[in-house]
């Protein structure tokens, strides 16, 4: 769920508000990067100069921790059920794409 509305305190996490504090130690980025409180001097975009962000990637799409486990257990199966020759192909794809 994309982060808006960032204030003093918190921040809107789809359509419930969140603090920081419970932001950084139960939710993750969608990349799987902590989070972290920040300090913007960019005032239109940030008006009380605080924001959080993905320490990893910058990104503000954040996930619960145990939708992320959730979900990476989901890969996992998905991935036993294939060929292993299309595992391998997915997994180089994916490497092309991140090194670019």
């Amino acid at each position: 769920m994309l982060a808006t509305d960032f204030t003093r305190d918190d921040c809107l996490v789809g359509t419930t508000r969140r603090a920081y504090d419970i932001l950084g130690r139960e939710w993750r980025c969608v990349c799987g990067g902590r989070l972290n409180m920040q300090w913007s001097d960019d005032t239109e975009a940030h008006p009380d100069h605080w924001y959080i962000r993905c320490i990893k990637c910058g990104g503000c799409d954040f996930i619960h921790e145990a939708q992320l486990a959730r979900n990476q257990a989901l890969v996992r199966e998905m991935f036993a059920n294939l060929p292993k020759e299309v595992v391998a192909s997915y997994l180089e794809r994916r490497t092309e794409q991140c090194q670019s």
